[in-house]
């Protein structure tokens, strides 16, 4: 409490808090609750390293500054260590800071001109009121001092009027939470309409309460109404609308409207074709909110429950790639496989210029699998133009760590769609090389500290705002759409390509793929490795098996404390 008391040094009204046994989040700081990194912000800030729950709630509401940045990180990360409800049990309890029991007296001001009635002092100055015992025990029992109005002014409404911003900017970026839990919402409601009577919300506070509440009933009817099929994609928090003159026409090639049954990558045009998929793309992007990421929960064995679009998002690109690769497989003369493989190079073109790096990747890991990167014969016989284009994207996408598609993405402006795959690692790397909680060597807590305080576990703040910082890149390009028609079949079409379909599993898909690849191009007797027996990984299984590398090294590492590159 350090930070607030000197602030009033120079009144000489020294500032009265609640006990700690009054108020939890009164607790003096010490390093059994709280340690600081060893530096501040760039306001002075004392950084948190790590915390336990309440003091890291007491922070976040702190009276006498705020940390907007710390905040944001604590909205992306907490669900790893606190749950919704728990969260906002603290944040009501925070914001009901009960009154020190030195100005709780038996006596009350009153005035002549205004019995009955009793407000928060509004002046330091102490007015002659004649002070009489109070008979209605309704009525609050504080002196107005000079002391009280410090206590009021100075930490119980900045206080307050904190836990209100954070409750706001919880319901504007993560409602989500209250979407998926009807019973939070409704406790937020209550405590915003003033908990049955018990909170009596000052003027200021009304107006927060009042556009908290404006902004739950227009989130309500976003979420309530059934959205229809979609014609323009549209931002994370409001649709686009630009005029008809900005929005392209789609384009046709031999395929025509409605024609699904004739869809293919050699009948639509390779623009539409690029453009549908990047709107398709996008959506499915900006549907992964920080819950299915926050923990690695993508990695875990429920990772279709925890991770429902992640993984909705991954598995449609493991279908795109091996659809393209079986495009290309099911072509039945060498020509239209030079004609496939010429528009898949077209299609990727498209990509780069949309900054679409997932469909880069999708369709860059078709051509990587191995019954397709064999084709040495149809690759020869392409133009010199896409050959040139093969090796350009294979340069930038072939390497292991992504550094090409990385230092593209930071050089380019949104919108965008970046391969969520460098996300990924990135997460498990930190989730490997960091715990949530931290053990210090603490002293045994008591029955009463536990009673009084809560729980006395660290938590790794330091983690949360490397994760933190990786899902605000994330969120950065969700906000950027783009500006083009979503084209109604071409969409279904995408959403629907099954190319596992008639085999019983992958490993019967991947036996297929590498049959007719030597059925169209057979083994040349010179060729020794001619019988190597090459898996084809897809992308999620790429995605693990990194994962489960950096889980295995990610930890050493950390022993060693040395900092790599990749972070």
């Amino acid at each position: 409490m350090n930070e607030i008391s000197s602030k009033h040094d120079e009144s000489r009204i020294p500032l009265t808090i609640p006990s700690p046994e009054q108020y939890r989040f009164a607790e003096p700081d010490t390093e059994d609750n709280i340690v600081f990194e060893n530096y501040t912000s760039v306001f002075g800030n004392p950084i948190v390293r790590s915390a336990t729950l309440t003091k890291l709630v007491e922070r976040l509401t702190y009276p006498s500054y705020t940390d907007l940045e710390c905040i944001k990180m604590f909205m992306i990360t907490y669900r790893s260590f606190c749950s919704p409800p728990e969260l906002l049990s603290l944040l009501i309890e925070r914001f009901n800071v009960p009154t020190p029991k030195t100005f709780q007296q038996p006596y009350v001001t009153y005035n002549r001109s205004t019995v009955g009635y009793i407000s928060c002092i509004r002046s330091p100055v102490v007015r002659h009121t004649k002070v009489q015992p109070c008979l209605n025990k309704s009525y609050s029992l504080y002196y107005e001092t000079p002391a009280f109005y410090t206590f009021q002014n100075d930490y119980k409404q900045p206080i307050q009027l904190r836990v209100l911003a954070i409750l706001n900017l919880w319901v504007t970026y993560h409602y989500y939470d209250f979407t998926t839990n009807p019973t939070l919402l409704d406790r937020l409601k209550d405590f915003l309409n003033g908990d049955y009577g018990k909170i009596r919300f000052m003027p200021k506070q009304k107006v927060w309460c009042e556009k908290i509440q404006e902004k739950i009933k227009k989130k309500q009817e976003v979420y309530d109404i059934v959205p229809p099929t979609p014609t323009l994609t549209n931002s994370s928090t409001e649709a686009r609308s630009p005029t008809q003159k900005n929005i392209p026409k789609t384009l046709w090639d031999r395929a025509k409207p409605g024609q699904i049954e004739r869809y293919h990558l050699k009948s639509l045009h390779p623009v539409e074709i690029a453009r549908q998929l990047t709107l398709l793309h996008f959506s499915m992007y900006r549907a992964i909110k920080p819950p299915e990421l926050v923990g690695a929960v993508f990695n875990q064995s429920d990772k279709h429950v925890r991770s429902p679009q992640l993984q909705k998002f991954i598995d449609h690109i493991n279908d795109l790639s091996f659809w393209v690769a079986r495009c290309i497989i099911e072509a039945e003369t060498l020509k239209e496989r030079i004609g496939l493989l010429s528009r898949i190079l077209e299609v990727m073109t498209e990509f780069e210029k949309l900054n679409n790096f997932t469909g880069l990747m999708a369709f860059f890991s078709a051509l990587s699998l191995q019954p397709i990167y064999r084709l040495s014969e149809t690759k020869s016989k392409l133009v010199k133009k896409s050959r040139e284009q093969l090796a350009n994207f294979t340069k930038v996408l072939s390497d292991a760590h992504h550094k090409g598609i990385i230092e593209r993405l930071h050089s380019i402006n949104p919108p965008c769609v970046p391969f969520f795959g460098i996300y990924l690692s990135k997460i498990v790397f930190v989730e490997a090389g960091y715990s949530t909680f931290v053990k210090l060597n603490q002293r045994p807590p008591t029955d009463k500290d536990a009673e009084i305080y809560g729980s006395r576990q660290h938590i790794s703040f330091k983690k949360c705002r490397r994760i933190g910082r990786i899902i605000r890149e994330i969120q950065m390009y969700q906000d950027q759409p783009y500006m083009y028609v979503v084209e109604p079949t071409i969409r279904k079409f995408f959403e629907n390509i099954r190319p596992l379909n008639n085999f019983r599993n992958q490993q019967e898909f991947e036996d297929y793929l590498y049959a007719q690849s030597y059925k169209i191009e057979p083994v040349s007797p010179n060729n020794k490795f001619a019988n190597r027996s090459v898996k084809v990984h897809s992308q999620a299984e790429k995605v693990e098996m990194v994962a489960a590398n950096l889980e295995k090294t990610g930890r050493d590492i950390f022993k060693k404390k040395i900092r790599t590159k990749f972070l």
